[in-house]
């Protein structure tokens, strides 16, 4: 059985979207396991790069449940093809936004002291509170 030639062009996609991840994951294990500084956050630019993608992956996010939302509550009809686009968009921008907060914190186990602290004045927290909740709103 021969494979034609769109398959054989996804399956490749798939493989370099693989590596590409696993190389990812592979600097992200290097950064838990040495520290932020391999990042070079010892100037404003670097270790703002992961409040930036945060805030920039929020409104992606925004922008995916607004497409979708349209579609069915101001009933436009041309929205309604891509309305479960926008909301695999803004539920895979809004993880991508928890991940970017679980990146600045530095170490992921430290994620429940987010959650159980009783600081509540700190932007991470109620940063995390909102991304919860609007996670919530969006698989609603």
């Amino acid at each position: 059985m021969m494979v034609n030639s769109a398959a054989k062009a996804r399956r490749n996609w798939m493989v370099i979207l693989l590596l590409l991840t696993l190389v990812g994951l592979g600097f992200y294990v290097n950064q838990l396991i040495n520290g932020l500084q391999v990042t070079g956050m010892d100037n404003l630019v670097s270790w703002g790069l992961y409040i930036i993608t945060f805030a920039f992956l929020v409104g992606l996010s925004a922008g995916g449940l607004i497409i979708s939302s349209s579609a069915y509550i101001f009933k436009v009809e041309e929205l309604k093809k891509i309305a479960p686009v926008g909301v695999i968009v803004a539920v895979a921008c809004i993880v991508g936004a928890g991940l970017m907060i679980m990146a600045d914190v530095g170490r992921p186990e430290r994620g429940l002291n987010i959650i159980f602290s009783k600081t509540f004045t700190s932007p991470i927290k109620w940063d995390f509170l909102v991304i919860a909740i609007y996670l919530m709103i969006v698989l609603y």
